[in-house]
């Protein structure tokens, strides 16, 4: 067994390898999905561990790190935005652990913290050619640090490719600690999470509770009771034009016996109401369901929903608590 990725699969595994196809099984190490991962972060609220997924994902070492009498916040503090912090420098040891060029992909990774992007979009950023630009990719999605997005109404060669970093700590990394380094290394004891992450927390928590939803699609499967139905996972969006609306559907997932479920995952502080079913509303309208399939509207709400959209009988809806049960 090994821990560097690029080595195990370029050396070992590769048709150039003598142990090339005899080996008897292949087992990729993934990291524990929330319910397990909840088992490390024992007496915090179902916040703070999703909070500490959606920064440090399911990786146990990170997640042992923090330390039990202090909050999350505190936590990530220390380990993140105080001098000799073990997250300051870890980006760089994976990194060199795995790659060569390791400036190539930090400016590669750095692009795509900001959001999701085309390779078109990415090749103009980095100023060089898509093709060399897809060579750097596909190395980083193959140590799963990113990975390719496709809307599930099209095919495999779509021109409509996205990628995006789907590594928690990575994209924390780039986000937040790496622009304020200088800032970082120079502190010696101040509490500087909420001065770095500001205004900006809210909405980094937004679009990381997508992933984290994404990423334990198993409990979502248990919560609807679809587990032996299930045929694709996706999502979907369709991008502004002079004849069509835009929208951005967080996930879809079809069924064998033709229904298809449309999700709005929302990271809110406060309970979900009528405005987001009126907007997942439009979205199902916009959506082209291709299999005309009956179409299904669920919610996933960080924490929970008014009365008034819980008595809806149009849709379904999870909270934070369905991702944790028997943790």
């Amino acid at each position: 067994c090994g821990s560097s990725v690029s080595f195990m699969a370029g050396e070992i595994l590769s048709e150039k390898s003598p142990l090339f196809g005899r080996r008897t099984r292949e087992i990729l190490l993934e990291p524990f999905p929330a319910n397990e991962a909840a088992l490390f972060l024992s007496g915090r609220s179902n916040t703070e561990k999703t909070e500490a997924l959606m920064l440090l994902g399911g990786i146990p070492m990170y997640l042992d790190l923090n330390k039990e009498n202090y909050s999350l916040r505190k936590n990530i503090n220390f380990m993140a935005f105080t001098k000799g912090g073990i997250l300051i420098n870890e980006t760089k040891f994976i990194l060199s652990e795995q790659l060569k060029e390791t400036g190539t992909y930090f400016r590669l990774l750095r692009i795509l913290a900001t959001g999701p992007k085309s390779i078109a979009e990415l090749a103009h950023e980095m100023r060089i050619s898509a093709s060399q630009t897809l060579f750097y990719l596909h190395r980083l999605e193959l140590l799963k640090f990113i990975q390719r997005y496709i809307p599930i109404t099209k095919g495999v060669n779509s021109k409509s490719i996205r990628y995006k970093i789907v590594d928690e700590y990575l994209r924390f990394y780039f986000y937040y600690i790496e622009p304020n380094l200088t800032r970082i290394i120079n502190n010696t004891g101040d509490y500087l999470f909420d001065r770095i992450t500001g205004n900006s927390w809210d909405a980094y928590c937004g679009l990381s509770f997508e992933l984290f939803c994404e990423k334990n699609i198993a409990a979502i499967l248990k919560k609807l009771d679809i587990l032996d139905t299930v045929e694709r996972i996706g999502t979907y969006w369709q991008r502004k034009t002079s004849n069509k609306r835009g929208v951005q559907i967080d996930l879809v997932i079809e069924c064998s016996d033709k229904t298809t479920f449309l999700f709005e995952c929302k990271w809110s502080k406060n309970k979900v109401g009528i405005c987001m079913v009126d907007e997942l509303a439009i979205k199902e309208q916009l959506y082209p369901n291709p299999r005309g399939d009956t179409l299904r509207k669920v919610i996933i709400a960080s924490h929970g929903v008014t009365e008034q959209v819980a008595k809806d009988k149009t849709l379904s809806y999870m909270t934070l608590q369905d991702f944790f049960e028997g943790s």
